[in-house]
Formats: C-alpha cells, structure tokens, sequence
C-alpha cells in the first residue's frame, strides 16, 4: 500500500478500512497486559517428600529389560523424573505422594529422583 500511496497518491475506500483495522489490532495489542511470569521453585536436593500431579508415565526399555517411569510435577511448582514405585498403579493426571531422594539436573525446575518409598495415590486430579 505504501508503494501505491508514493506512486498514485491515493488509495482506495478498502484499502483505507484495512489499513484501519490493522492500526486497530496493533493498538489492542499494544495495549494488552503482559504475560505473568511464573516463578518456580528450585528442586530441593536429597531425600525429600514429594507431592504433586503425574504429568507423564510411560514404558522405557533398558538393558535389564522394561521399566515404567514417570514424570511428576511437584505442588511447588518443579518437576522431577524417575520409576513409578511399584506401590503405585497410577495413571497420567493422578495426585501421588511419595518420599525418594532427589538429584539435580541442568535446569534448576527439573531432577531425577531414586528409590522412592512410602508411595500413595492420594486422589484424581479434577479435569
């Protein structure tokens, strides 16, 4: 449109009313909050008592054979990966709480966790 403005010196009555509205949406857009930003808890070290939702579980095959893990994210926010403990027949969305020992990975919201114990399918989570 600016090449046709330069070169005849006018446009046409549409090419105004899209012009318009293009204004319009860069103004709303403009004019938008922006985005929350959520602050996350660091993953706790050690032997910790985690609780919180199954975001993933899945089956993964190794050396020794198949094992079930699964992919938890804690009530604080982080998130940690490790095997489903074979107290728990949980499936994805699940509320579970469980104490194992916690190691860090490269981003300071996800780890690793081993030997978990004292598991228990506290309730569904609400859909």
């Amino acid at each position: 449109m600016g090449w046709t403005v330069n070169r005849k010196g006018t446009l046409t009555a549409k090419q105004i009313e899209f012009a318009t509205k293009l204004a319009d949406e860069r103004a709303e857009a403009a004019a938008a909050p922006a985005p929350e930003v959520i602050e996350v808890t660091p993953v706790p070290e050690g032997r910790v008592t985690i609780e919180g939702e199954v975001i993933k579980i899945d089956w993964y095959e190794n050396a020794y054979g198949e094992t079930q893990k699964m992919l938890v994210k804690a009530d604080e926010g982080w998130r940690v990966f490790g095997t489903v403990p074979a107290a728990l027949d949980c499936e994805r969305g699940d509320r579970v709480q469980f104490t194992a020992t916690i190691e860090t990975g490269d981003d300071p919201d996800f780890g690793f966790f081993k030997r978990p114990a004292k598991a228990a399918l506290l309730a569904e989570a609400i859909a």
